[in-house]
């Protein structure tokens, strides 16, 4: 990582920490995996995307290939 995309992954982990940090505080006597879902659907409902693919599928396909 460069010195300029270090901002951006502080403020994502900010961002992240802090919905967990209301997950748990809204639904403290809930399971953890349970309060994981609450904070991923906050973080969806403000504009996040989550993919359960690993990121090395992400990645561009060359061209020609097709999947």
């Amino acid at each position: 990582m460069n010195g300029a995309e270090q901002p951006i992954a502080d403020a994502c982990v900010a961002v992240i920490a802090a919905a967990i940090e209301d997950a748990v505080a809204d639904y403290p006597n809930a399971t953890p995996a349970t309060q994981a879902r609450h904070a991923v659907r906050a973080l969806a409902a403000e504009g996040w995307h989550f993919t359960a693919e690993p990121p090395a599928a992400l990645v561009a396909v060359p061209e020609g290939i097709t999947t």
